[in-house]
């Protein structure tokens, strides 16, 4: 499956997509969101949507019966290089996810759902596949920070509390929305994590 996430876009991060810098970010981020999903889910399935190399599918499967799923073949290659034993599966988030009704517990998309087109849709593929009562997270760059210009396969550029009302729209129960800030003085650069947390 050809997909515009291949080595060109993923050679754009700083360092590379698994560079010292990237795997702090990381860290950060998988930390933050694993204690916001444990709040409210402490086990059962978890679906991370463009998962790339798979870093959080492997970070999450010690705790969850983790798959991860993405549009990227190259991306998918790294994972299963990376990590062999984890779960995961090829495929466009625009044209639906490749799993029965009702099937998670957790969905997780960090910085996803910016790059993708159709956000009816997409929000209800995320809804079908997710449990009654099943938490969904997400990252999301937002014009708060002036993130949304940093990336030129971004297709929204909204406000933070653009994004709550979208999901609200969407019937889905705001259960915490956060920011996490890290200054890297020695690059120069600020951090900015938004996480935002809803329950189907």
């Amino acid at each position: 499956m050809k997909s515009k996430f291949d080595l060109k876009y993923f050679s754009h991060f700083k360092g590379g997509y698994d560079s010292i810098l990237m795997r702090a970010i990381f860290f950060l981020k998988f930390r933050k969101a694993l204690s916001l999903i444990r709040k409210y889910k402490r086990g059962g399935k978890l679906l991370d949507l463009g998962c790339a190399y798979g870093f959080f599918v492997n970070e999450a499967k010690k705790r969850f019966d983790s798959f991860g799923f993405d549009v990227s073949l190259f991306a998918l290659k790294n994972a299963r290089k990376r990590f062999p034993e984890i779960k995961i599966f090829c495929g466009d988030l625009e044209k639906g996810l490749t799993f029965a009704s009702n099937s998670f517990d957790v969905i997780t998309a960090f910085d996803i759902l910016e790059h993708c087109k159709n956000l009816d849709f997409i929000l209800d593929e995320i809804k079908r596949v997710l449990k009654k009562g099943g938490i969904l997270l997400l990252t999301i760059p937002t014009k708060d920070f002036k993130q949304t210009n940093e990336d030129s396969t971004h297709v929204w550029h909204f406000w933070l509390k653009e994004w709550v009302k979208i999901l609200e729209e969407k019937n889905f129960k705001i259960l915490e929305v956060s920011r996490f800030l890290r200054n890297f003085s020695w690059l120069s650069k600020l951090i900015v994590m938004n996480f935002i947390l809803c329950k189907k």
